[in-house]
C-alpha cells in the first residue's frame, strides 16, 4: 500500500492557498472575485490539457482535478443549484461572522409573490440601526447603504462577492482532493494483461 507523501512543495502550496483564501474572503470585492474565477478557469483548462499528455497516475490526477473542480464550479453558477448547496449555507454563516459586518435581522421583512413583476427579489432585511439593507434573490445576497442607495464594498466587501469568492475557493479545494482521490482509485486497479500476448510455454 502506497503511503501519502507530503512534500515541502505541497506544504508551501497549502500555506499559499490558505493565505490567499483568508485575504480574498476578508476583502471579497469585485477584483478578488474576477481574479480567483479567472485563475480557477485557467487551472481547470490546464488540467484537461495536461491530462491528455500525461500517462498513468498523473493522468488520473489531472482528470479528477478537472472533473470535480469543474463540476462544482459549474453548479455554483446556477442559482437554483447554488441555493441548495451545503457550502452556500456555510459561506452565508461565515459571511455573517466576518469583521465589520452589522448583524442583520434573520427574518424577511417581506416576500414578493410569483405574480409580481419584481419576483427576482425574494426578501429584504434591515440592520438593527436601520442604515444597512440586505436584499436576497436566487441564493445571492447584496448589502446596501440605505442613505446613498449604493451597494456597500467596505472592508468586508459585499455578500454577493463573498459567496462567489468562497465558491471559487471551494472549487479549487475540491479539485485538489478530487485529483488525489482519482489517482488513488487508479492505483487500486489490477494490472491488465496485454491482449494478444500468448502465455508462456510450460515445456519444450
Amino acid at each position: 500500500m502506497r503511503r501519502f507523501r507530503f512534500s515541502i512543495a505541497a506544504m508551501l502550496v497549502v500555506v499559499l492557498f490558505v493565505a490567499v483564501a483568508v485575504a480574498a474572503l476578508r476583502q471579497a470585492d469585485a477584483l478578488w472575485d474576477s481574479a480567483l474565477f479567472s485563475l480557477a478557469l485557467g487551472l481547470l483548462a490546464l488540467a484537461v490539457l495536461v491530462a491528455v499528455h500525461r500517462p498513468g497516475g498523473r493522468r488520473a490526477y489531472w482528470l479528477g482535478f478537472a472533473l470535480v473542480g469543474g463540476a462544482y464550479l459549474g453548479a455554483s453558477l446556477v442559482p437554483p443549484i447554488e441555493a441548495r448547496l451545503l457550502t452556500t449555507r456555510a459561506l452565508v454563516a461565515l459571511d455573517a461572522r466576518m469583521p465589520g459586518r452589522d448583524d442583520l435581522i434573520s427574518s424577511s421583512v417581506w416576500t414578493i409573490g410569483p405574480g409580481n413583476r419584481a419576483n427576482a427579489l425574494a426578501s429584504v432585511a434591515f440592520s438593527p440601526n436601520g442604515r444597512i439593507l440586505a436584499s436576497g434573490s436566487q441564493g445571492s445576497v447584496r448589502i446596501w447603504d440605505v442613505t446613498t442607495g449604493k451597494p456597500i464594498g467596505g472592508p468586508g466587501g459585499t455578500s454577493e462577492h463573498f459567496l462567489r469568492v468562497g465558491h471559487t475557493l471551494v472549487a479549487l479545494l475540491l479539485a485538489y482532493l478530487g485529483g488525489h482521490f482519482s489517482r488513488w482509485l487508479q492505483s487500486r486497479r489490477p494490472d491488465q494483461e496485454v491482449q494478444g500476448q500468448a502465455p508462456a510455454a510450460s515445456g519444450t
